[in-house]
């Protein structure tokens, strides 16, 4: 057990690794439930624990541990060698508990205003320290001889930024989860794809989550990008309870919005009769299968199944210790300390958020990333191994770059391109779908994320022209993410999901109006279409839309072999070339794109 949790945590699926290393726990302290005796073993796993639930970032969890790992070294006497060993790892472990304290959100700081004392009494006398900083509490700090008197406010911030700087910042989740108030997050990043459940703050719905993330995580551990790929960015998983649902949960999807899911689930869960059990396991597999089919796409459904569900026995890897919520149960009890709460007593003294802004404006994690601002520059020749080989990518050094919803699109069927002009206004980009309904779904979620106006150019909107010698009025548009925007400096590959439409007009004079407009305005308006009726006019919504400023023009000679824009290309395209270009970028594009295919085709 302990083997399998370093081995999903090598991979950065930190939800399995953790299911794995609570079902070592468990087992190894069910012997003191038998016969009252804490075996040497048992310290250990706990020792994992922690340092997998601060990666987790759940602070009342990761005091929960520390605080069974401190009853477990005490009663087991350990040897002076290994006592010092063991308070070796907790001040690193409290080192990390400070980070996360640090990195608590400027505006929730209020809720850990009674939290100091807490730390105290459990002996974590410098995760105090640096949560009286946060605060604000530079007095208390000074009084408590932290600090000697004579040491600047400087010195103090100095020290600090140090501190939340320390190597291990960069395997925490970047905002602590605190368990305060009706609702918390918890994520996972599968090949890249995030899946987000908002949960209740109950220890049965944290259970269910927990058993649905390790599951998932689990059963995926073994396939890479070869076997499916994912074109959701993010996935949201709602949880709530009911009264009028029994036995197991419940999962519900929304047909115009394939980024939200509902999971249900009875206020009250034990698994009193082993048919309960398996009934829920059998959830479980039924989930997981629902969910990975809206996350990815699978190349070879048959094949990778047979893979995985049969040689690699994943389902069984996955739901053999998918019951966290009985783990949890059996190893902190049926009432643990869930909540930062739970860990406040009443003569805890309050001390007040002085700070009117947060403690630190930017970090030094920001420097790291203030290069990447410039345009990525494509390279020649094929990729180095070592930036392909997926068996060294860790999951959550993958991330998908996705505006497209696949499902919506696929159902919506872009169908054109329109222009259209109106007098004294920046022109109209259309995009025309066959059901315009679902158009509307679709710019209504782009409303959403990026506002009436994409002042971020977090939508790339591309043109491409001179596809064709034979036809040069051709062209294709391209909607998709904007890759230059995507600067965090840990993730090593990206998958990008965008769509394209050929429009094959006989005469370039509706796209020249337009790029003239546009030019002439710096800007348009990008709006949804209902392709017309029986070859009628479209029906242009002009309540949706989005303003954009950017729109990339480029002609397909420029496009080379690593450039994202050679997806805009077809193996039979013919691009038109200016005469003083002898060797066009295209021509390797092309080549790749023609050994691709003929690739597919054996």
């Amino acid at each position: 057990l302990a083997g399998s949790s370093f081995a999903y945590e090598r991979v950065g699926l930190i939800w399995a690794a953790r299911n794995k290393i609570l079902a070592a726990v468990e087992r190894s302290l069910a012997v003191f439930l038998e016969n009252g005796e804490i075996i040497p073993l048992a310290l250990r796993p706990l020792q994992r624990l922690v340092w997998i639930e601060l990666q987790l970032g759940r602070i009342p969890h990761i005091l929960n541990v520390m605080a069974l790992a401190g009853v477990v070294a005490q009663h087991l006497k350990l040897s002076e060698e290994r006592q010092a060993d063991y308070e070796e790892e907790v001040m690193m472990q409290e080192a990390v508990l400070g980070i996360h304290l640090l990195n608590i959100p400027f505006e929730i700081l209020p809720t850990v205003s009674c939290f100091p004392d807490a730390l105290e009494r459990l002996g974590l006398t410098n995760a105090r320290l640096l949560l009286l900083f946060a605060l604000g509490q530079e007095t208390a700090i000074y009084d408590e001889q932290y600090f000697q008197a004579d040491d600047s406010k400087e010195k103090l911030q100095a020290f600090f930024e140090q501190w939340q700087d320390q190597p291990a910042a960069k395997d925490i989740t970047p905002s602590p989860v605190l368990v305060v108030g009706e609702t918390s997050l918890l994520r996972s990043t599968i090949l890249g794809s995030e899946v987000v459940l908002v949960t209740p703050n109950n220890p049965t719905s944290f259970g269910i989550v927990e058993s649905l993330l390790g599951a998932l995580e689990a059963f995926l551990a073994t396939s890479d990008e070869d076997d499916l790929l994912p074109h959701r960015e993010r996935t949201t998983i709602v949880v709530s309870t009911s009264d009028q649902v029994v036995g197991v949960p419940e999962i519900r999807f929304f047909e115009d919005d394939g980024t939200r899911v509902e999971i249900v689930h009875p206020a009250d869960m034990c698994f009193s009769a082993a048919e309960d059990f398996h009934n829920f396991r059998d959830w479980l597999q039924e989930t997981i299968v629902a969910l990975l089919s809206r996350i990815f796409m699978i190349r070879d459904v048959q094949s990778w199944m047979d893979k995985i569900a049969g040689k690699e026995r994943a389902f069984s890897r996955a739901l053999m210790l998918g019951d966290a919520l009985t783990l949890d149960r059996n190893v902190f009890g049926d009432k643990p300390k869930f909540s930062l709460a739970d860990w406040i007593e009443s003569e805890d003294k309050v001390y007040d958020h002085l700070r009117d802004r947060p403690w630190r404006i930017s970090k030094a994690a920001d420097a790291t990333m203030s290069g990447m601002g410039q345009p990525p520059k494509p390279g020649s020749g094929p990729p180095p191994a070592d930036l392909i080989d997926k068996s060294r990518l860790k999951h959550t050094e993958r991330q998908v770059l996705s505006p497209i919803d696949v499902t919506l699109w696929d159902r919506a069927k872009w169908c054109g391109t329109l222009f259209a002009e109106a007098e004294g206004s920046p022109p109209i980009l259309g995009i025309m779908f066959e059901d315009g309904k679902i158009g509307q779904t679709i710019f209504k979620a782009w409303q959403e994320r990026f506002g009436n106006a994409d002042a971020a150019n977090d939508l790339r909107v591309a043109i491409i022209t001179g596809i064709s010698k034979r036809n040069s009025a051709h062209y294709a548009v391209m909607i998709g993410p904007n890759i230059n925007r995507a600067k965090d400096s840990l993730i090593k590959t990206f998958v990008t999901v965008s769509r394209i439409n050929r429009m094959e007009p006989t005469s370039s004079v509706n796209l020249d109006r337009f790029l003239a407009a546009y030019r002439r305005y710096g800007g348009y308006f990008l709006m949804s279409a209902q392709a017309g009726s029986d070859g009628g006019s479209p029906i242009i919504n002009f309540q949706l839309y989005l303003t954009k400023r950017q729109l990339d023009i480029r002609p397909a000679w420029q496009i080379g072999e690593n450039d994202p824009d050679m997806m805009a290309l077809k193996d039979d395209d013919d691009p038109i070339i200016p005469p003083h270009v002898l060797d066009p970028p295209v021509n390797k594009a092309l080549e790749r794109i023609r050994v691709g295919a003929l690739r597919r085709k054996s």
